[in-house]
């Protein structure tokens, strides 16, 4: 280098140790508003542009791994990584996710009844952080046993004195009072999930049962009378069998215990929510034994799980529902699930479309997507879609599988560009169901075909082909070219069981 050239860099390397220029600032944030159903349609709409909000996402683990510890699923939590994070939320990104749903553990956010430890406070901020610098919000799914149990919350305890003991009714409160008001103000969130996937037991405490009989009928005399018994005491009202009897009122109310048990475990929760925070919406991630039209397998008036969709209309602002394609023992094979996997995923959907509610399906298996039938009834019904899962859609070298992705972003484009078919007005089938008949019911017998090979699956020797009266008759419907319908419950519902649970 010539001496005058190396007198010039040496001036300007000095000029750089004794200047340094002003430090980049880092990249805004976008701005967000909180997301609210739209009063004219059943969609969201974002508070701060008035413009429509289309939910696409995944359920999200943060750490990124499972775990084999005995009693936990999952560490949520316990190994929380924001460098892992952020570099989820930008693959996330990529493919048009502007949701993730995560799951709130016991162990770390409810170690002792009305604490939440600032140290999980800081993590879930930090991921709400880094969820926004990528465009996305966050759904909170309320405490779980993800990462093993704690004194309060031992194994089983969220299934069973979870939904109706009085202590742990409190402490969930308590829980939502705080963490709703925390995050009160924060557009990040999206929104609150009561919990993933509860289920009322087919068996529960007499107490509890005795409970709903005294509020509606006052004495165990009046019970009888109604189940055409003669009852002296409320220790004498036992329960019904878990079989069919069609219309059986014995039946019918053990039915509705199971569902008040349900309506009295939301109401409390989202009471706590509403009144810490009226910014964000709330809803809860209802499996789909929810619905009662397929009630499980082998099919049983207590395969359905007490949840129904319609008991929470003024609970909720949406509707968020799981539909898997699990195939009864008798009909493994694809090509004769077929048949009834179709009717009874658009029947599931119908049944779940009521109130104007937007419809959010949380979990599904791509087929939902991937298959004509099943992806007709989807963009038919549904609002917005969240796949399961991230961790199994990552690949080892990093990012999502491709055809995740590109079926996320396909999705996220169709779903934007139109609203779920109105199921009002004269091409639309209205379908009344008799609730009572619906919750003791499943199938005449008649109608079974006989098959020796199931006896050694089930028990029995003989089911319904296409899971029951109900899915059948459904598919009949839509055989006369009528492929939209509403559904109308007679019977008790959301009215009862507020005037239940206020008595």
């Amino acid at each position: 280098m010539r001496p005058t050239i190396y007198r010039a860099v040496a001036a300007i390397a000095l000029a750089a140790l004794c200047w340094s220029a002003p430090a980049a600032e880092p990249a805004a944030e976008p701005v967000l508003g909180f997301i609210k159903p739209a009063k004219d349609s059943p969609t969201f709409i974002d508070t701060a542009t008035g413009r429509r909000f289309t939910p696409i996402g995944m359920n999200y683990t943060p750490h990124g791994v499972q775990t084999r510890e005995r009693g936990a699923t999952r560490l949520n939590w316990i190994r929380f990584d924001e460098n892992v994070t952020e570099r989820d939320c930008a693959r996330m990104a990529a493919a048009g996710v502007n949701v993730i749903r995560v799951f709130l553990s016991a162990r770390s956010f409810l170690p002792e009844p009305g604490v939440i430890p600032e140290e999980s406070l800081k993590k879930t901020d930090a991921l709400v952080r880094i969820a926004k610098r990528h465009g996305q919000r966050v759904i909170f799914g309320g405490p779980d046993w993800w990462e093993g149990p704690t004194p309060l919350w031992q194994a089983g305890q969220f299934d069973r004195a979870g939904l109706w003991g009085k202590p742990q009714l409190d402490h969930l409160a308590k829980f939502w009072s705080a963490f709703a008001a925390h995050y009160r103000d924060e557009p990040g969130v999206f929104s609150y999930s009561l919990r993933n996937e509860p289920q009322v037991p087919r068996t529960i405490p007499e107490e509890v049962w005795h409970d709903l009989l005294q509020r509606k009928y006052g004495t165990p005399q009046a019970a009888g009378k109604a189940w055409g018994q003669t009852i002296n005491t409320w220790a004498e009202c036992g329960r019904p069998p878990d079989q069919d009897k069609e219309g059986d009122q014995w039946l019918y109310d053990y039915q509705l215990a199971r569902e008040f048990v349900a309506y009295r475990w939301a109401r409390v929760q989202t009471d706590a929510i509403r009144a810490a925070d009226p910014n964000h919406m709330v809803t809860n991630g209802g499996i789909q034994w929810d619905v009662p039209l397929w009630r499980n397998f082998p099919p049983s008036p207590y395969g359905y799980d007490g949840f129904a969709p319609r008991n929470f209309a003024r609970l909720f602002d949406y509707l968020s529902v799981h539909w898997y394609d699990i195939k009864p023992d008798h009909l493994r094979d694809a090509r004769s699930y077929q048949t009834v996997g179709e009717p009874y995923f658009d029947a599931f959907l119908t049944y779940c479309r009521f109130a104007n509610k937007p419809l959010v399906l949380e979990e599904f298996p791509n087929i939902v997507l991937t298959e004509p039938a099943y992806a007709s009834s989807f963009y038919r019904h549904v609002t917005g879609a969240l796949i399961w899962e991230y961790l199994n859609n990552s690949t080892p070298e990093g990012g999502l599988n491709p055809g995740v992705a590109d079926m996320l972003l396909t999705a996220k484009a169709k779903l934007a560009a139109v609203n779920p078919v109105s199921l009002d007005g004269p091409d639309v089938l209205v379908w009344k169901i008799d609730r009572k008949r619906l919750l003791t019911w499943y199938a005449d017998p008649s109608t079974f075909r006989k098959n020796p090979a199931w006896l050694q699956r089930t028990g029995k020797d003989a089911w319904h082909d296409t899971g029951g009266y109900w899915i059948a008759h459904f598919g009949e419907l839509r055989k006369g070219g009528r492929q939209l319908v509403r559904v109308e419950i007679e019977g008790e519902g959301e009215e009862f069981f507020e005037e239940m649970y206020r008595k």
